[in-house]
């Protein structure tokens, strides 16, 4: 068969069927040379939409990367329009149809153990909505999302902020240093130790080395 023959291309196009772009390889030519060469021998060709379709429904629709696939994947955490982080968790409940949760929901859940109930709005005390510590978080029902519920949350909160700010401002004025009782462990493997005989030991001693370390 030569891709030069009118006669040949007609049997191809026509009566087999084939696409330009098939046609194309098989000859190791491009689909425009294919064309030219039709429309030489007078026949006439397929409107481009008709042949698209007709290319559609022999290979099916293309399929459209997600997630990590996608070439505009950016880690799946991005800030949306209203100020709030989303993260991508398609499986997720709450996902929307592009597989987003906000990620003040899933720090909630993850902190209690357990799904936000249906009617339950989650609220940022301190009104920074990029702000998702477990501490900064209130659920409450939707009906009460400014009511006294919140007032109280917000007191109990600056009550524990003044009362860090006073520890601090003891601990500048005594030149001490300050760790989170909850911390000890990080702070040595910063510090180098590595071992889990180091790590796992008591606070008390953690802090010894801590110490120690620091002079």
């Amino acid at each position: 068969m030569d891709y030069r023959n009118g006669e040949d291309l007609y049997h191809l196009y026509w009566e087999k069927g084939m696409s330009l772009n098939e046609i194309g390889k098989l000859f190791g030519k491009h689909c425009s040379t294919i064309r030219y060469y039709l429309m030489k021998a007078s026949w006439p060709t397929k409107p481009r939409s008709a042949a698209t379709r007709e290319a559609i429904a022999k290979r099916g629709p293309i399929p459209h990367p997600k997630g990590s696939e996608h070439w505009h994947w950016r880690g799946g955490r991005h800030l949306r329009h209203g100020g709030y982080i989303e993260i991508y968790n398609p499986t997720h409940p709450r996902a929307t149809v592009r597989g987003y949760v906000l990620e003040h929901i899933l720090v909630w859940e993850r902190t209690h153990n357990g799904p936000l109930p249906a009617d339950w709005v989650i609220h940022h005390i301190n009104g920074i909505k990029t702000d998702n510590r477990p501490e900064n978080l209130l659920a409450m029902p939707k009906g009460k999302h400014h009511s006294k519920m919140l007032l109280l949350a917000i007191q109990n909160r600056l009550r524990q902020v003044e009362g860090h700010n006073r520890k601090l401002r003891k601990a500048i004025r005594d030149r001490q240093l300050i760790i989170n009782i909850d911390e000890p462990k990080a702070v040595l493997k910063e510090l180098g130790y590595s071992s889990q005989a180091d790590i796992n030991e008591p606070p008390s001693v953690c802090y010894m080395k801590i110490a120690a370390s620091r002079g």
